[in-house]
């Protein structure tokens, strides 16, 4: 497709358009800032901004781009320019990502390349920063695993403004008073800084990532190099440049570093207006600046940034999980690494496709084969390669020392919590971590079926019809982890289940979190709903409550009383919702806050041999378990459940990870789905102990 004729604003340059060597010396500059900010170097900590002068670089230039293709042939060709752009980028970003994953498969365990999966396909397909947003990120969280891909934000970016660019200039440009074009790119900038200001206010991960939040930078460059197509350079201003670019570049510096505090859409704003007020100084003269910019090792190494930025970040990242590097040791091994990736793919693939001649005269089939490419390589052949069941080939030294030996608690009777002996070192061999399908269990350990519970009435609470007795399971996320057992033994036993879970409100009425606001909002709106009307309105005949022990949270608070805190306020919450379940005739089954671990098995199973590698000792117990327990003998309508002994913890060592095959936890304080569903047999003889199924 091609567009045709000139328009009032597409005319003879007024300032001479050519490669300027001082511009690649920028993108040099800009990339190494933000290897030394991702690097965590304490003297870089706005290194960031190197991205705001990519984005500003990038409007510029493409905008330059369109005009001298217009200028020169009087023809725009779509075809030309996705072929160009696609040869640019997506043979580097695609090698890039299948070498990311093959890293990811020599250093992390499965359970993390799972997550890996999803990251990888954004990345391939140009909605890396839209993935993070939703996926709810941090860039800033330094306490937070980072993805190896998380960088591909930026190239989403830009990839998205490159698709779209093109078309919206087109049609600007078909615009007959340049006055009217003018104002369009004005009226852009300001709405991209308003978007900005308000997403810096409400979502600040959305603010950093989010393309409508950015845009503002790209257009700032776009309306530099219309500008300067337009309006000629004066004398002064040629005189003066080579003095002021100096100052520009060292503020710049100087913006980069932790000498200024500022937030972080402050310091966006002023590293856009001096990137456009260095490009103003470039295009207007020649000085020192241009001529160390222009140097040939500096524009080398800005010529090869776009592969430093794809490569830096995954080496950081594995790197870091192997060897806890100390800043100046990544700083170094990322910039050494980063730049030689970037030279041997600049060489062995970027160059060879990006000047073919032969594919020059073949815009249309090059641009769908490099589009194939990176959906192959997004939807099959980084998957593929994350999704492998290997174990880390590459990984810290780890112990094959057993933390307690190995002993019959590995192979307890789930259906019954009995007492297991246990027996002495040596006297069973050590077993093997089984195959385990990772992806199964990433997909799937969640809190089996769920309902909304949402309507006054109740009429949405239904998990499981039945014709025997109403049972309401209630509490947090730990209540929900037992619908599994309970939906089997519903249809077993053919009683009816209600289910009213809402994460992170502890069962006791007027009992919540404090410090986390949603769910301060979530646990008083449940209060309100539950035993304004949805209780008496469900008619349960047996109520069974769970939640989180309080001893490893954040702390609770109640309106009912605001004065109590710990575990009194556990105690008079709870006596409070048994007696009003007690003036309504419903008997009350309590299970026992889990015992919780210090580190996840899954992460440790997902990387070790043995399975006694990953007997993780457990936390202290919380305690709720002894005020339950008296809370049960203190009311006949009470009765408490303990299903720790299931766990099989020694009193002299860990908890096991897997039990009979079956993996215990799905992290450090929930039941996966296959365990709890083991435990139907112990919930259903707890549930007999009430009288409710006799």
């Amino acid at each position: 497709m091609r567009l045709r004729g000139q328009t009032a604003f597409v005319g003879s340059p007024a300032n001479s358009w050519s490669h300027r060597p001082a511009i690649d010396g920028l993108r040099a500059l800009a990339v190494y800032l933000v290897v030394g900010f991702h690097a965590g170097l304490a003297h870089l900590q706005g290194g960031f901004i190197g991205v705001d002068l990519f984005f500003v670089l990038s409007g510029f230039l493409i905008t330059n781009v369109i005009l001298q293709q217009l200028h020169e042939t009087g023809e725009f060709r779509f075809a030309r320019f996705y072929a160009r752009r696609a040869r640019r980028l997506l043979p580097a970003a695609c090698l890039a990502i299948i070498g990311t994953a093959v890293g990811a498969l020599l250093i992390t365990n499965p359970l993390d390349r799972v997550d890996l999966v999803p990251d990888a396909r954004a990345a391939s397909l140009w909605f890396a920063n839209w993935h993070f947003i939703a996926d709810e990120g941090n860039y800033f969280a330094a306490d937070d695993a980072p993805s190896p891909f998380l960088h591909f934000w930026s190239l989403a970016i830009e990839e998205q403004f490159y698709l779209v660019f093109p078309i919206v200039a087109l049609a600007m440009l078909r615009i007959r008073h340049r006055w009217l074009i003018t104002s369009a790119i004005g009226i852009s900038l300001i709405c991209g800084v308003v978007l900005q200001l308000y997403w810096a206010s409400a979502d600040s991960s959305r603010a950093y990532w989010g393309t409508d939040a950015r845009i503002y930078q790209i257009i700032a460059g776009i309306g530099l190099a219309a500008w300067l197509w337009r309006e000629p350079l004066g004398r002064r201003a040629r005189v003066w440049s080579p003095a002021i670019v100096p100052v520009l570049l060292l503020l710049y510096l100087a913006l980069s570093t932790d000498l200024l505090s500022m937030s972080v859409s402050t310091r966006g704003f002023t590293a856009t207006a001096l990137a456009v007020a260095i490009l103003f100084g470039l295009e207007a003269g020649v000085g020192p600046s241009l001529r160390v910019l222009g140097s040939s090792p500096v524009t080398y190494l800005g010529q090869i940034s776009y592969g430093t930025y794809l490569w830096h970040w995954p080496i950081l990242v594995l790197a870091q999980r192997q060897l806890l590097l100390e800043p100046i040791a990544a700083a170094l091994v990322s910039a050494t690494l980063g730049t030689a990736m970037a030279a041997l793919s600049y060489a062995i693939i970027e160059t060879p496709v990006r000047r073919s001649l032969r594919l020059d005269s073949r815009n249309g089939l090059v641009g769908v084969a490099c589009v194939a490419t990176a959906l192959a390589v997004g939807l099959v052949a980084a998957p593929t390669v994350l999704q492998s069941d290997s174990p880390p080939q590459i990984r810290p030294a780890m112990s094959n020392a057993p933390l307690t030996p190995p002993a019959a608690n590995q192979t307890a009777d789930l259906s019954d919590a009995v007492e297991v002996d246990s027996l002495q070192s040596g006297s069973l061999p050590r077993q093997e971590v089984p195959d385990l399908d990772w992806i199964s269990i990433k997909e799937n350990f969640g809190s089996g079926p769920r309902a909304r519970c949402e309507d006054p009435l109740g009429s949405d609470c239904l998990v499981e019809a039945g014709a025997g007795p109403r049972v309401l399971i209630l509490g947090d996320s730990h209540a929900g982890q037992w619908v599994p057992a309970l939906r089997a033994l519903a249809q077993e036993h053919a009683f009816e289940l209600q289910m009213k879970v809402s994460f992170g409100c502890p069962w006791p009425a007027t009992l919540i979190t404090s410090e986390l606001g949603q769910w301060f909002e979530a646990c008083v709106e449940r209060d309100a709903m539950t035993w304004g009307g949805q209780l008496s309105s469900i008619e349960p005949d047996l109520v069974i409550v769970a939640s989180r022990g309080g001893g490893h949270i954040r702390p609770r608070s109640s309106v009912s009383f605001p004065s109590q805190s710990g575990p009194e306020l556990f105690r008079l919450t709870a006596t409070e919702t048994i007696k009003q379940l007690e003036t309504l005739g419903i008997p009350i089954l309590i299970i026992e806050p889990l015992t919780e671990v210090t580190t996840d098995p899954l992460d440790c199973l997902s990387g070790a041999r043995f399975i006694d590698e990953c007997e993780i000792l457990p936390r202290p117990p919380t305690p709720e378990k002894e005020i339950i327990q008296s809370l049960a003998r203190d009311h006949s309508g009470a009765f408490s459940a303990d299903p720790n002994p299931l766990l099989a913890c020694s009193d002299s060592g860990g908890c096991p990870a897997i039990i009979e095959g079956v993996v215990i936890r799905k992290d450090t304080n929930h039941l996966s789905v296959d365990f709890a569903k083991a435990s139907a047999g112990w919930l259903w003889n707890e549930m007999q102990e009430t009288g409710v199924f006799e």
